[in-house]
């Protein structure tokens, strides 16, 4: 299991102002509960650490993601779906050679 956290900011003062942990299950989803409306903080749920030896890195650009936490945002149900989120593995996997390859990502033209 993964830990993650949910965390609301005042949009004026930066300062936290609700503050939830969690854990993923064995699938790597997970589920935080947040009540009231947030409609004046900035929502984020990030990346806290990974129990998996080998894969502990967090990616930059897939640390953190924003979840807009509020009943008036004109979407019809309460529950809301963050960006994904990972971890780099120490070393890559075998087949990925050959998927970079295939896809032309990390050759610089």
């Amino acid at each position: 299991m993964r830990s993650c956290r949910s965390t609301d900011r005042n949009y004026e003062t930066d300062a936290v102002e609700h503050l939830v942990e969690g854990v993923t299950d064995s699938t790597g989803t997970y589920h935080i509960e947040v009540e009231d409306n947030h409609e004046e903080e900035i929502c984020e749920v990030s990346l806290l650490q990974s129990p998996q030896p080998g894969c502990t890195e967090v990616a930059q650009s897939r640390n953190r993601a924003r979840v807009l936490v509020t009943g008036r945002s004109g979407l019809a149900s309460d529950i809301r779906y963050a960006n994904s989120l990972g971890f780099l593995k120490d070393e890559p996997l075998q087949q990925c050679g050959l998927l970079l390859q295939q896809y032309a990502l990390g050759v610089d033209d």
